[in-house]
């Protein structure tokens, strides 16, 4: 009968877990390694890859979650938690603007070979893609405002690093190569903006996994589609291309999406080449893709 008594006071004192997932509330993404407390306590955790975390220990009563992620909006998330059940939420965190003030450093370049170091790689999300100033949102363009990275001219999403050719440059898309990557327009860049997850870009010292390219490698990874809804999309158009894609979640954590782009650029300039009774129809290209 004691041992009954002390089973019964210990097991509420147990206490459940807390469990959720961080998501991104403008685009519906997970926020990897979004730190969460309870306020009030030790306890807390770090979001995984999938945005998802889980406290463990969480006695019966009423609590605040405090959410945080650089780059995004504080928030604070009220929760009861009972002995009966596991309390699960969904938190989505604004985007915030970073603002820090003014840092000048300065240094001199030493002679010592000892401290020369290989050209640096670069990593692009798709945040930073878009916020970038004159990309207009392209990947590629974001691609050519990097230091150490030229363009071949204004009307060309061509790319040089110094030292080498556009068809040294190796650029990848979810581990496939793009053999013909390159629009003389400059106006259709092969990544989707709105599919690319994050970019890496090797402009030196890249391993020897990637092949026997000489200048530099390019390698793109698209997101996956939307867990939140069964059925979302989005449209946009600009100057020269329509984009839309749609998306949705589906059973067992898994998601779909499929997206098409088409430019009009070819099909209204011909138009007014024709009643003007100039030019050809190489004079104003067009393109379309899909991917699933």
């Amino acid at each position: 009968m004691f041992i009954v008594l002390v089973l019964l006071l210990f097991v509420p004192l147990q206490g459940q877990a807390v469990a959720g997932r961080v998501v991104d509330a403008v685009t519906g993404e997970p926020l990897q390694d979004a730190n969460i407390i309870l306020e009030g306590s030790t306890l807390g955790d770090a979001a995984d890859s999938d945005g998802r975390f889980m406290i463990d220990g969480v006695l019966a009563g009423d609590y605040v979650l405090h959410v945080t992620m650089v780059g995004y909006r504080r928030e604070l998330v009220s929760l009861h938690v009972t002995d009966s059940a596991t309390e699960s939420v969904t938190v989505r965190l604004t985007p915030e603007p970073l603002e820090g003030r003014l840092v000048t450093a300065e240094g001199e370049r030493s002679a010592d070979p000892r401290f020369e170091f290989s050209a640096p790689s670069f990593e692009l999300t798709r945040r930073s893609i878009e916020e970038m100033s004159g990309t207009l949102g392209d990947a590629l363009t974001a691609v050519q405002s990097l230091p150490g990275i030229l363009t071949t001219d204004d009307l060309s999403n061509t790319f040089v690093v110094p030292g080498g050719s556009p068809d040294q440059n190796l650029i990848l898309i979810d581990g496939m190569e793009l053999f013909n990557p390159y629009r003389r327009s400059g106006m259709a860049s092969p990544f989707n903006p709105r599919l690319v997850s994050e970019m890496r870009v090797f402009t030196a010292g890249f391993p020897a996994m990637y092949g026997d390219r000489l200048s530099s490698v390019l390698e793109a990874t698209t997101r996956d589609g939307t867990k939140e809804r069964p059925f979302a999309g989005t449209v946009a158009a600009t100057t020269y291309h329509t984009n839309v894609i749609l998306e949705g979640k589906l059973p067992y954590d898994g998601s779909w999406l499929v997206s098409g782009r088409k430019s009009y650029y070819g099909t209204v300039g011909r138009t007014v080449a024709e009643k003007l009774k100039i030019g050809n129809e190489l004079a104003f290209p067009t393109f379309e893709d899909h991917i699933c």
